[in-house]
């Protein structure tokens, strides 16, 4: 195999037991000159195509760097890992189990990957943000932080998650959505739009949050709840679910909107508390259907509060 690069035998670290051996470029080819001496392998398998490790990272076991792909700094990659495409690697970053780093991605700062995790596109994980299981981390999307993204999450578009949140079980983070603070979105939830999602807050079940909504403080978004438009939730007080209800027998969520009315919606109406009344009135008269609902617009309005003089 003609090789382009060399490993330097007189030129090795101890790592755990592993013997590791310091690169040099016998030709210049992607990001390495000839004669530039690069990081460290295990062996000629770590180290494939125009990709190049370089400084003091490290690439060990069945790992596999290749593609045109770049580990530097003090970054490790290890076990059956793979960075590959136009990937960058760098600072502290670790790259572990069978994770895949590949696309334009970067992993830096003190950054985790591992297990089945993958990090493609032009996405980037930073801080000591982790991705593990077998989450999906793509496009623009960027974890940052001590965040963490684990389980069958899916984190993509523009979206950002950072400081202390999570997403894991099955969620989806995408969009321009932003999730920070101790934020959890979780379960079967999407989160998408350019909806907010910080401090305390929950997003669980199979609930969706989109638009322009604002779910903060300690608010619960569950069960197949849909928050939308402005929302802006602070408590646990600002939502509620009601299931069945309804011509579909499907759920109802009323929630606080920004403009400090609340608002609706079901399977089949979108809009404020007052306008699903007159709907109701219209399309169910007084059957059966329509006491459900108006006793969810009743327990509604007793439970969500809204500043009177701001209607």
């Amino acid at each position: 195999m003609d090789r382009k690069y060399e490993l330097l035998e007189d030129e090795t670290v101890d790592f755990y037991g592993k013997t590791l051996y310091r690169i040099r470029a016998t030709e210049s080819f992607g990001a390495a000159s000839e004669g530039e001496k690069g990081g460290y392998i295990e062996s000629y398998n770590n180290l494939t195509d125009d990709a190049w490790v370089t400084d003091d990272a490290k690439v060990i076991g069945n790992a596999v760097v290749s593609d045109s792909a770049v580990v530097c700094d003090n970054a490790l990659i290890t076990e059956n890992a793979t960075v590959c495409g136009s990937a960058i690697v760098r600072d502290n970053a670790h790259v572990y189990g069978s994770a895949t780093v590949s696309g334009g991605a970067t992993l830096r700062d003190k950054a985790r990957v591992s297990g089945g995790a993958q990090v493609f596109d032009h996405a980037t994980v930073c801080g000591n943000a982790q991705a593990t299981g077998n989450t999906m981390v793509g496009s623009l999307a960027l974890l940052g932080g001590r965040a963490s993204v684990c389980g069958n999450a899916r984190v993509g578009g523009t979206a950002r998650v950072a400081d202390n949140a999570a997403v894991y079980e099955h969620a989806c983070v995408a969009g321009n959505a932003r999730v920070s603070g101790s934020a959890m979105v979780c379960g079967f939830s999407i989160v998408r739009g350019a909806a907010t999602v910080c401090d305390n807050a929950v997003v669980t079940d199979a609930a969706t949050v989109s638009g322009n909504a604002n779910v903060t403080g300690k608010s619960r978004v569950s069960c197949d709840a849909q928050v939308n438009g402005n929302a802006q939730l602070s408590d646990a007080t600002d939502i509620l679910t009601v299931s069945p209800v309804g011509y579909y027998n499907g759920s109802a969520t009323f929630f606080k909107c920004a403009d400090s009315k609340i608002c609706v919606i079901t399977n089949d109406f979108r809009g404020t508390i007052d306008e699903f009344a007159a709907t109701v009135e219209q399309e169910y008269g007084g059957n059966e259907r329509a006491q459900d609902c108006k006793l969810a617009i009743e327990l509604a309005k007793l439970k969500i509060k809204v500043k009177e003089a701001d209607k």
